[in-house]
């Protein structure tokens, strides 16, 4: 949030809050306070959002907190089909599994003329190993770890999600576990 910009075509937008950035006929985006975070945990916390509304009643939003992002895209089912990271859009949940999924569009990068993130995509010659393995609570420095438990256990965390609480803790700050904190009330009662 201090440091991000959102640019378009190289050149820095929304630059002010609130504000808004136009491409008639194409697009429209907006950057100005939230209501609704997508991350329901969060819900106490202000939000600043950008939302951006595209063709094809394509729609893409993105919750700015201080140290990480939220984002979701949300689109009707699209002429000539889809498929990709959440499924096929064809009303079966049983084609849509991570191996199924992987089958059908394989593991290629979004070309960087076609990402939303072009910073991010890297050519097929390069080989991407950050973020390349998934962390686990074992991979967090066993200081950390010790406090992030503590931490966890202080906010009573039921045991079956003291895993979890701890990988926030670790990865993602203690800010954004005690944010994570929050929802106790519904898993109490889930």
């Amino acid at each position: 949030m201090h440091d991000g910009k959102v640019t378009w075509d190289g050149e820095e937008i929304l630059q002010e809050f609130p504000s808004k950035f136009l491409l008639p006929g194409f697009m429209r985006v907006d950057f100005h306070g939230g209501v609704v975070p997508i991350d329901a945990v969060l819900k106490a916390y202000k939000v600043k959002m950008v939302k951006s509304r595209m063709p094809r009643n394509v729609g893409l939003t993105v919750n700015r907190w201080p140290e990480h992002i939220d984002a979701i895209i949300r689109m009707p089912q699209q002429l000539g089909g889809q498929d990709g990271h959440c499924g096929n859009f064809n009303l079966d949940p049983s084609d849509d599994t991570q191996e199924l999924i992987l089958e059908r569009v394989g593991s290629q990068q979004v070309p960087a003329g076609e990402s939303l993130f072009p910073n991010a995509v890297v050519s097929d010659a390069e080989v991407r190993t950050e973020g390349a393995a998934a962390s686990t609570v074992a991979d967090c420095a066993p200081e950390v770890r010790a406090k992030a438990h503590s931490a966890c256990q202080a906010a009573e965390i039921p045991s079956r999600l003291l895993d979890a609480c701890v990988f926030d803790f670790c990865f993602g700050g203690e800010e954004f576990a005690a944010q994570d904190a929050l929802s106790l009330e519904n898993f109490k009662t889930a």
